[in-house]
């Protein structure tokens, strides 16, 4: 198929860092409230390193981190999110299966959002209801996680527990589009054809990128979260993984595969059994042009696992 109609397929359906993943997050006997104050505000960037072009993006901001908004909680927690938001158009905050119609929050303004999280623990996207499509291809989305409060780590009963995890946010941009938005131009989404690949908003660059730490021995939790509008096969070399779920409705049938397939908009959480010599393994999108930056190979949400 041509690379375009892949694109089109999706949309008609809908720096270096390395992660160690093990689990640290806290346990608790009761509920907590816990608040996250939001800026909704434009970003600039330079995708690349060296790259004379500057691309501007929407983002929700964690005014605490100053860092884009990545949700967590534990079962139970009453979460308050106050967004102001700081562009020129309005905004909402979204998490299907937590926070639904969510109330508009105009230019200039601000709005308070709650939720309780869930006794299931499992793993969400979070997005701009209202400008949807052209929210996500700006950048307003972004991961949502909840954990057993009391500190299990398993997805579903029955299933093994897993002593290591990773968040794996897909997102891409069609630099034209941004270009376009940012000047007050319209834009054909028909034409959307993106030129940048990123996860959890890096690319893979000179050799580095997003690294994940395997413990050899262990079972891996991996949570694909899909904040794009393409399709993500994402292919593992040397590995075969269990998709556990698909936006929380957990799988009959667990088959271990070497490509996992995410759509626009979904949410995958795999489990991982590193059973192989150490070493390092590639992930990616089997859509070639996922691991490139601008055309240029190797590049965008290529990743590394390292088996130790």
């Amino acid at each position: 198929m041509h690379r375009r109609s892949i694109i089109k397929a999706g949309l008609l359906s809908s720096a270096s860092v390395s992660i160690p993943g093990l689990l640290s997050w806290p346990k608790r006997a009761r509920a907590a409230n816990v608040q996250y104050d939001v800026v909704a505000e434009r970003v600039v960037r330079v995708p690349v390193a060296g790259l004379k072009q500057v691309i501007a993006f929407w983002q929700f901001t964690d005014q605490n981190t100053g860092s884009p908004l990545a949700i967590e909680a534990l079962s139970g927690d009453l979460v308050t999110i106050n967004l102001t938001n700081t562009l020129a158009v309005s905004v909402s905050l979204e998490i299907p299966g937590l926070l639904n119609n969510a109330t508009v929050c105009e230019p200039g303004q601000s709005q308070v959002y709650s939720f309780s999280a869930p006794v299931q623990p499992g793993s969400y996207l979070y997005f701009d209801a209202i400008n949807d499509t052209l929210g996500r291809a700006m950048g307003l989305s972004g991961s949502v996680v909840v954990r057993a409060q009391d500190g299990s780590n398993t997805f579903f009963e029955g299933l093994p527990p897993f002593q290591r995890e990773h968040v794996l946010l897909m997102q891409e941009i069609d630099s034209r589009l941004n270009d376009a938005v940012d000047s007050g131009l319209s834009y054909d989404f028909l034409n959307y054809e993106p030129d940048y690949f990123f996860v959890n908003r890096l690319l893979y660059l000179g050799g580095e990128g997003v690294k994940l730490t395997l413990g050899l021995g262990e079972n891996v939790a991996i949570r694909f979260i899909n904040a794009g509008l393409i399709y993500y096969p994402m292919h593992f070399h040397g590995y075969h993984v269990s998709i556990v779920s698909r936006n929380r409705s957990q799988v009959s049938d667990i088959i271990e595969k070497d490509t996992v397939s995410v759509r626009p908009g979904e949410v995958v959480d795999t489990l991982l059994a590193v059973g192989q010599q150490a070493g390092l393994y590639p992930l990616h999108s089997h859509y070639v042009p996922a691991v490139t930056n601008n055309g240029v190979y190797p590049g965008g949400g290529l990743i590394m696992m390292n088996a130790s």
